[in-house]
């Protein structure tokens, strides 16, 4: 199929991408094959991206549109008010449903179906027009019951993610991905009323908790899948500077893909609301992973996934602390957690703006 190199000044909604659009920082921000929106024309233009390669003479909508849909109508409404999220939530809960099925099933001990589990991350992604846009749906989707299988599905997500930003290969990356759904197993032979306690555990109950890594690696060391996922089970809560649990190793005897999921099992928990933890602003986040967990957490894998799961974000609606409302045009490389906000005509730079920062998205 022919394709042609152009400015990014000359996209157009519903083109296709002929090749990811990797930025000069050498960020991956779209994939191949991504049929861009009204939304990703106005990111492209606001990217240090001078050109793109888009197929030549394709005629194509997003996925199953409706007859009567109007692109422009729909980026006037809120996020959660366009049709696109109101279909990867209907997809997302049935991803849970099936997750649910599955940990039942390995539970009484049937033999776990990689592809099956693989299908249920990498499905949702294929039904949404950009991939990019899953990290802001799973931000906004509202707080439910079932969190183990939630946060099971969106750790596999973002782990499926984390591998095509850095070009795994496919193998790697279905592992990675399993890896992110299996990793919390375990919490499902600890009792619920300790899980979703609404208050401070006791030391016993916390004890109790860290246990769910020796108890996920229970029950997937007799399976026939790769031995990483399996150690990710055990290992996603170690630190490199040996304060992790269970065993306190340090450095590279922690698993490759472990230090993977430990990333996005910490970035999926503290965007989350729970019984006892109101979710924070992704943007806080990044600002906490930048200042907090040096040392602990590797820093090239921390780095990669700040640096996309920020640019995921341009484009999106925010609330300042001033409570002023505007738009992420800009990500600030030298810090992410401050990007440049359009307000109405005017645009704030938050690196420059003392005490001034992102409260929420909207």
């Amino acid at each position: 199929m022919d394709f042609k190199k152009i400015p990014v000044e000359k996209v157009k909604y519903n083109m296709i991408l002929a090749k990811d659009v990797i930025t000069k920082g050498g960020m991956v921000i779209y994939v191949k094959g991504c049929l861009l929106s009204n939304k990703d024309v106005e990111k492209l233009k606001n990217s240090d991206v001078d050109y793109v390669y888009v197929y030549e003479e394709i005629e194509a909508l997003p996925f199953d549109v409706e007859d009567d849909y109007n692109f422009e109508e729909e980026a006037k409404k809120s996020l959660t008010e366009r049709r696109e999220f109101k279909k990867f939530v209907d997809i997302y809960k049935k991803r849970v449903d099936r997750i649910k099925e599955s940990f039942s099933n390995i539970l009484k001990g049937d033999k776990i179906d990689i592809s099956n589990l693989y299908e249920n991350a990498s499905s949702i992604l294929n039904e949404v027009s950009t991939k990019s846009d899953v990290v802001n749906y799973i931000y906004h989707l509202k707080a439910a019951d079932d969190y183990t299988y939630r946060h099971s599905i969106n750790v596999s997500i973002l782990c499926y993610l984390y591998a095509e930003w850095t070009n795994m290969p496919y193998y790697e990356k279905r592992d990675v991905t399993i890896a992110g759904i299996l990793h919390d197993i375990g919490k499902t032979m600890v009792d619920d009323k300790i899980l979703n306690k609404n208050g401070k555990l006791t030391q016993e109950e916390f004890s109790e908790i860290k246990k769910h890594t020796n108890y996920g690696y229970m029950l997937l060391v007799d399976q026939n899948i790769p031995e990483s996922i399996k150690h990710t089970a055990l290992m996603h809560h170690e630190k490199l500077d040996g304060t992790g649990y269970p065993f306190g190793i340090k450095g590279n005897k922690i698993g490759n893909f472990a230090k993977i999921v430990s990333v996005c099992d910490i970035y999926d928990a503290m965007t989350s609301d729970r019984a006892y933890h109101i979710r924070k602003c992704p943007f806080q986040v990044l600002k906490e992973f930048q200042e907090n967990y040096y040392g602990s957490l590797d820093i090239d894998k921390v780095m990669t996934f700040s640096k996309h799961i920020a640019y995921s974000y341009v484009g999106s609606r925010v609330k300042l602390s001033n409570d002023e409302e505007g738009e992420v045009v800009f990500i600030n490389q030298n810090n992410l957690s401050k990007p440049i906000v359009k307000i109405g005509e005017r645009f704030v730079d938050l690196c420059g703006s003392s005490g001034l920062y992102i409260q929420t998205l909207i």
